[in-house]
């Protein structure tokens, strides 16, 4: 399939991400919708956005994060046919430190139904995503790391009480014990 003329000559691509991401927490969401540029996509109040434009040159795409910040699931999308009311593939973003770092996307444009031929790579505009400490995961980790080494812990120094407690009565009930089992000198 040759790239239909849909009437405008560039796509509105919108990034939209999780920001602030909490480290340690659950991953944040990586955005990328390409569509009609009359048309206005929604996406949650907690994401940040930014607003670009790449060239009407394809009818199809597939999209790569940039993010060298972060491990990226999946490390790129499927074939993606790009439809007026607009087209979103979306990614996980794990933060691998806390700070402030720029996320963007490549997009390779096909003039082909199922992503064949030769792309037209395009980047889209970037933009910037804040890591924060969660210090009260850390703080519930690091109780409950205590937690596990001093219950650990107790069970070691409980069994080994018991194991000097029972010795120290066979100890003192060992003539006791000789008569009654007939181990006599």
């Amino acid at each position: 399939m040759v790239r239909q003329d849909v009437g405008y000559d560039d796509y509105k691509v919108v990034l939209g991400a999780d920001s602030p991401i909490k480290l340690p927490g659950t991953p944040g969401r990586l955005r990328v919708w390409i569509g009609d540029p009359g048309y206005k996509p929604t996406f949650p109040a907690e994401m940040t956005t930014a607003t670009g434009a790449l060239p009407a040159v394809g009818v199809t795409a597939k999209v790569t994060p940039i993010a060298p910040a972060f491990v990226i699931e999946p490390k790129n999308s499927v074939c993606v046919t790009i439809h007026p009311t607009g087209s979103e593939v979306t990614f996980s973003l794990t933060p691998k430190d806390k700070g402030t770092y720029d996320v963007g996307a490549e997009v390779l444009l096909f003039n082909s139904s199922d992503c064949t031929g030769a792309p037209i790579p395009k980047a889209t505009t970037t933009l910037k995503v804040t890591v924060e400490v969660n210090k009260a995961k850390i703080r519930e980790q690091h109780v409950k790391k205590f937690g596990d080494v001093f219950w650990e812990n107790l069970e070691k120094f409980w069994g080994a009480l018991l194991a000097l407690l029972s010795a120290l009565v066979l100890f003192l009930l060992r003539r006791r014990l000789k008569k009654l089992f007939g181990f006599g000198g």
